[in-house]
């Protein structure tokens, strides 16, 4: 097969929907099917070759969309995209992000009359992110939002969705396409080819900092508002009334790293609370640092089926998350489900699944179980699966 990824969260984006829409590319490149990606070119200011890319990119120009951190904007119609890939041949299109890339992609589908699959990867109409943009305190922008997606995901021909919950949601707000749930897929492997950590970026990272006896939190994603990190710096003081030795860990950087470094401070946990900034991707995982700590934790209420939380389940991680959305399929015997938004019950889960070893245990050796239902080898074949069925549908039209 050809397949043409039109992707709307791209570098220097480094997120999820960046992480999952690579991981399925690279599936299918390495199943023998050729791979081309649509996105839009990053700013001078980024250092990107897309010589040593591992895909074909066609890059647009774009101008910064002030409404969301670190989004482009672009014409909604290229004939140059169209002319390439219908000299290319392409089998089928695959959406990432409801934007204006995507808009291109619709547009090719359309025009090629190849089949178009779009995935669901973010809440972007719920008060999580809405708030972001200043925004959660009007209902009647939820429903415009909802609308706005529901005119990008109607118009394919089928819509993957991660979870089911994410499924019945868009069914609730009104989407009218056929909507197949297909997890995130997750390299196994990873774990396996890191079995020791790497001392040397322990230093980069200043995590030798960190005392050894101490109980190591770990949050891994951006750094933004959606993502709710400051719940889990203000249940520090309450964890530490009850043990003295824990360390909250935040991996990543966004727009508000310097509001919560504040909030640390005012709290006077700062000494408690260790930000690491940003670690690649590549080098957090193939370095073995995720052995480092001893429970995944997040406060985020707009998970779909989060990557990070799948990546710390690969290295037997004991989850600690909010009972919302996508995290409830990430999160059974593997760890404790708080109330969203509740520091009080956050707080009591931390200490509860620190205070038992045997139970530590045992949760850890449960999330490697529940995440290898998710790798590449199972969800690769149920992409293709998809793509194939997809292609002859429309083969027959």
């Amino acid at each position: 097969m050809k397949i043409a990824y039109f992707c709307d969260n791209f570098y220097p984006q480094v997120n999820g929907v960046v992480t999952a829409s690579l991981a399925i590319a690279k599936e299918m490149e390495n199943r023998g099917h050729e791979v081309l990606f649509v996105v839009i070119k990053p700013p001078k200011s980024y250092p990107f070759d897309s010589k040593k890319f591992p895909f074909e990119l066609v890059m647009r120009r774009g101008i910064k969309a002030y409404f969301y951190p670190d989004f482009y904007l672009t014409s909604p119609f290229s004939l140059s995209i169209i002319r390439k890939l219908k000299k290319l041949g392409v089998d089928i299109i695959h959406y990432h992000s409801p934007m204006a890339i995507a808009s291109q992609g619709i547009f090719v589908a359309k025009i090629l009359k190849k089949p178009l699959i779009g995935t669901f990867h973010t809440f972007f109409a719920e008060d999580e992110y809405l708030k972001v943009v200043h925004m959660d305190k009007f209902p009647f922008i939820k429903r415009i939002g909802w609308a706005f997606s529901n005119l990008f995901y109607n118009r394919c021909d089928i819509v993957t969705s991660p979870t089911q919950i994410t499924k019945d949601i868009m069914l609730e707000n009104h989407a009218k396409v056929p909507i197949e749930v297909l997890p995130n897929a997750i390299d196994l492997d990873i774990a396996k080819k890191a079995k020791k950590i790497d001392q040397k970026l322990v230093k980069k990272y200043k995590l030798d900092k960190i005392d050894k006896k101490k109980k190591k939190l770990v949050f891994v994603g951006r750094v933004s508002e959606e993502k709710s990190i400051d719940l889990l710096i203000k249940g520090m003081p309450k964890i530490l009334e009850k043990d003295k030795n824990v360390e909250l860990v935040i991996i990543g950087d966004g727009p508000i790293r310097k509001k919560l470094e504040k909030i640390a401070e005012d709290l006077n946990v700062i000494d408690n609370v260790f930000f690491t900034g940003m670690i690649p991707n590549k080098v957090l995982l193939s370095s073995g640092l995720m052995r480092f700590f001893d429970v995944y934790v997040t406060a985020s209420t707009s998970e779909n089926h989060s990557i990070s939380a799948l990546e710390a389940m690969i290295f037997e991680l004991p989850m600690v998350g909010a009972d919302a959305k996508g995290l409830k399929t990430a999160i059974k015997k593997n760890g404790y489900r708080f109330i969203p938004n509740n520091i009080d019950d956050y707080a009591k889960k931390i200490i509860k699944i620190l205070s038992d070893k045997k139970k530590l245990k045992t949760m850890s050796k449960e999330s490697f179980k529940l995440v290898e239902t998710y790798s590449f080898k199972n969800i690769g074949d149920k992409w293709e699966k998809l793509y194939n069925k997809m292609i002859k549908l429309k083969s027959k039209k």
